[in-house]
């Protein structure tokens, strides 16, 4: 699907994607769009006009407005609407601290069994020397033990991804696996795009745990 901000337009081709997060100034929930471009906007909600996310705190610290020039904001959109001042920061005010009904904006995606899933997303933790006989309390000498065995190395790497594209409300997350012995694991890093083809595997008492197939890194 393509989108067009501002002058540029943007679509998967481009990797663009969309993060809910809150504003480090006025707490409100928006969204973050960033693509492989190097473009990077706030806005209030997504889908047409894109209004973008402008409090007048973020504009006095992004743009150096001063709050004189705020309040004259506020005074010519007043104007325009035919409103006095305090109605004018009534709005503002029910604005921000209006509740809306968000679903959770990150999704944890357990796994299922005989479960597979083709995920494309950012790399947001990344952690090594987990041991996961330790993890999944598997007894030595076990079944379990000779069942994991098979499957798992005794020592990987869990990652977490995040996955979502541009649009979307709410994103994906991902953890999983990967064995730390593989090519890819020594090159990946915390912020990469990467492709995964995860698989769900089970051991007798154990929680289901995803397994990263493959992976590889997108440009």
């Amino acid at each position: 699907m393509m989108r067009v901000i501002g002058h540029a337009v943007h679509g998967e081709w481009c990797g663009s994607r969309v993060f809910p997060i809150r504003c480090r100034y006025c707490d409100k929930s928006i969204y973050l769009f960033t693509c492989n471009c190097g473009c990077s906007v706030l806005f209030d909600d997504l889908g047409v006009p894109w209004p973008k996310h402008l409090c007048a705190e973020y504009l006095i610290d992004k743009f150096g407005f001063s709050r004189s020039q705020i309040d004259s904001l506020v005074n010519k959109r007043a104007e325009e609407l035919g409103l006095e001042i305090p109605e004018i920061d009534h709005l503002f005010q029910e604005k921000i601290v209006q509740k809306k009904s968000w679903d959770d904006p990150i999704k944890k995606i357990n796994p299922e069994e005989n479960g597979k899933k083709d995920v494309v997303g950012m790399i947001r933790e990344i952690v090594d020397g987990i041991n996961p006989y330790k993890k999944l309390c598997v007894q030595r000498g076990s079944i379990a033990e000779s069942q994991l065995g098979k499957i798992i190395p005794a020592i990987v790497k869990q990652i977490t991804i995040h996955a979502g594209m541009t649009g979307e409300s709410q994103i994906e997350s991902y953890t999983f696996w990967i064995s730390s012995d593989t090519e890819i694991s020594n090159e990946i890093h915390r912020g990469d795009i990467v492709s995964a083809k995860l698989k769900s595997f089970s051991v007798l008492g154990c929680d289901i745990f995803w397994l990263a197939d493959s992976m590889s890194i997108l440009d």
